[in-house]
């Protein structure tokens, strides 16, 4: 059954609420629901384990009516085919796109249910602050890329529940189209019958997939590469200890890029492997057609709920034990770790002084 009905859709409608549309669909894992629907422009951010708090929900997004990228200070728009690109201030732009649909949320559903979806690069700090620019831009990746997405996916995996997603007229709306009474009716039939369509693909697709399709082919062996050499990293870990004593910084975030070609293996499968030797609450695959992303971190940077910020670092960490005994024995160590006291307290001033 399609929720609300078409008599309370348009109730809202008057009041000036323009809510989801969603039905109620079998649980299956995540990731072979996204197998089954997998297509260019499209992802899946995935908790595959970890405490509730953090690892509850799962989205899957498809078919995005808008995509949106910037790259050196160019605002690039693709919608219905179409591709214009302006000198517009990126975060502006985005902020209009996102609140130009005003939907409201159906609280009994997961937190994300359409709107904006992507990734924003370390660069797009220049957008925001006027610093040198030192990096050799070698990747090309976008400083911003997102998709608006009207069509989701979204899993509850404490109530073992899935759900149909869809924004009703989120795609008009994005092209500055009004709308009567009439219309949402249209558009709300629209909804249902897309739902259904989607439903009816996932239900054929499934079917065919392994239910233990977790990891990729067999094993290839690469060659990884450094983008520095040994000496030249001790180097300039050497100077940042420098910095420190001198009382010049805190911290430095010294990276180190390693890379190696992949071969004939898929960026899927790279993402199926990952999940399964590295479970975690925030595990990400985005199809971006040019590029993918494949990730998996233990980590948020940072949410904002109900006007409550929130980050999570991670600083020392300790195995489980056997027992409780062996816990408590790592977890006194850790608090009599002094390095770890301090590492974990460093992160705790940068991230709340940010």
């Amino acid at each position: 059954m399609t929720t609300p009905s078409k008599k309370n859709f348009s109730k809202r409608i008057k009041n000036g609420e323009i809510t989801p549309v969603y039905k109620e669909i079998p649980y299956s894992p995540p990731h072979l629901v996204y197998e089954s629907l997998i297509s260019p422009n499209s992802f899946l951010l995935e908790s595959v384990k970890g405490p509730e708090k953090i690892a509850r929900y799962s989205f899957i997004g498809f078919d995005p009516y808008l995509i949106f990228k910037v790259k050196n200070s160019s605002v690039e728009i693709t919608t219905k085919g179409k591709r214009s690109i302006s000198s517009a201030a990126p975060l502006p732009r985005l902020k209009s796109l996102v609140t130009a649909y005003k939907q409201k949320p159906i609280k009994s559903l997961p937190p994300f249910q359409g709107g904006a979806a992507g990734l924003l690069s370390y660069d797009f700090v220049q957008y925001l602050e006027k610093l040198p620019r030192t990096t050799m831009d070698d990747l090309k990746i976008p400083d911003a890329h997102f998709f608006m997405i009207d069509k989701l996916i979204a899993f509850d995996h404490k109530k073992k529940k899935a759900w149909i997603i869809v924004c009703p007229g989120a795609r008009e709306t994005a092209l500055g189209y009004g709308y009567t009474d009439a219309d949402w009716g249209e558009k709300y039939e629209e909804a249902n019958e897309e739902i259904e369509k989607i439903k009816t693909a996932l239900r054929s697709q499934l079917s065919a997939l392994s239910k233990d399709s977790n990891a990729g082919g067999g094993k290839q062996k690469i060659k990884l590469v450094y983008d520095m050499k040994k000496k030249d990293y001790e180097k300039i870990v050497k100077q940042a200890k420098e910095y420190i004593a001198a009382g010049d910084i805190f911290q430095a975030n010294l990276s180190l890029r390693v890379s190696a070609e992949i071969g004939r293996t898929k960026p899927w499968e790279l993402y199926k492997i990952l999940r399964s030797i590295n479970p975690s609450p925030f595990a990400a695959y985005i199809d971006f057609e040019d590029y993918h992303i494949v990730s998996s971190s233990p980590e948020r940077l940072i949410s904002i709920r109900n006007g409550i910020v929130e980050t999570r670092p991670i600083a020392g960490t300790r195995p489980r034990g056997k027992n409780r005994k062996e816990d408590e024995k790592m977890r006194k160590e850790l608090l009599l770790n002094e390095k770890e006291r301090a590492e974990h307290i460093m992160l705790i001033d940068l991230e709340r002084n940010d």
